[in-house]
């Protein structure tokens, strides 16, 4: 028996069916693969951006590069070359021992903690030769070219007394002034509040030392100078003021009593009188 052809309705089913199924929206898994299959038109892009990029500024990257390169290396030199300066200067300061061998070490290495070490020590060898000028002039260097050394505000003091030993109060006080500004957090700090007020009762300006030595205790009230300041303060409180020091009138006399003691009847009186008996006898013989 022949087969039968099929009908046009059966036929249609099937288109209509695709029709249904390409109007559906594509799920998340056709998606995805439809992107992989497309095909990467950016990428031939991104490298051709990539080239001309180099190819422009290829001399400027190498540059910042071998720059950068340099500026490491010389830094790692001179980390070295000061590293090795700083060695040998420490070793000819511990090497040296009189005021000319202090005096190269600051004159060859200049700029380092050894100098100013022998700077010091210059200033200490010179002080016990006498020769104070020397000694001024070495704790000035230390103090104008160290300002952030350790023992710059004991140099500052050492400078102060030594100018104050020189016959200038004033410029002494200025600079002892000066020593709690620049290094307050120093134990040179309260002690030039100290040697001020000192230098101001020198001077005979109470009321200025009285004033520094409060300033003193307030300011450092945990030190060792500030007992001395209130043992300085007791002292003044028991000083006489000028004031209190005035000289005291002469009490008044009357003129009476004035007259009697510069008479010299008053005192030759009693002498005749007495020598007159003894007289008597030898006249009567």
């Amino acid at each position: 028996m022949p087969a039968r052809p099929p009908s046009r309705r059966s036929a249609a089913v099937p288109s209509s069916a695709a029709s249904n199924h390409a109007s559906e929206p594509l799920s998340e898994n056709d998606a995805s693969s439809n992107e992989l299959a497309a095909p990467k038109i950016f990428e031939p892009t991104l490298r051709l951006d990539a080239e001309v990029f180099w190819m422009k500024y290829r001399l400027p990257l190498l540059l910042a590069l071998v720059l950068v390169v340099t500026g490491l290396l010389g830094s790692l030199v001179y980390q070295q070359t000061q590293d090795r300066k700083t060695a040998n200067a420490n070793a000819q300061l511990a090497a040296a021992t009189s005021p000319e061998e202090f005096q190269r070490v600051v004159d060859d290495y200049p700029g380092t903690p050894a100098a100013a070490d022998a700077l010091l020590l210059l200033a200490r060898a010179q002080t016990e030769k006498g020769d104070r000028a020397a000694a001024t002039s070495a704790l000035k260097s230390l103090v104008e070219r160290f300002p952030q050394h350790p023992l710059a505000g004991g140099a500052a003091l050492a400078l102060a007394e030594q100018t104050a030993a020189e016959g200038k109060p004033d410029e002494a006080l200025t600079l002892l002034r000066q020593i709690p500004a620049r290094y307050p957090t120093s134990y040179s700090a309260p002690l030039a509040m100290i040697a001020e007020a000192s230098l101001l009762r020198e001077q005979g300006k109470i009321e200025d030392a009285r004033r520094v030595y409060q300033n003193t205790i307030a300011s450092y009230p945990q030190s060792v100078s500030a007992q001395q300041a209130q043992q300085e303060l007791r002292s003044l409180r028991a000083t006489p003021t000028a004031a209190d020091a005035s000289p005291v009138p002469p009490a008044a006399t009357s003129p009476s009593a004035t007259a009697a003691a510069t008479s010299p009847s008053a005192s030759a009186t009693p002498a005749a009188s007495v020598a007159t008996p003894a007289a008597s006898p030898a006249e009567s013989r």
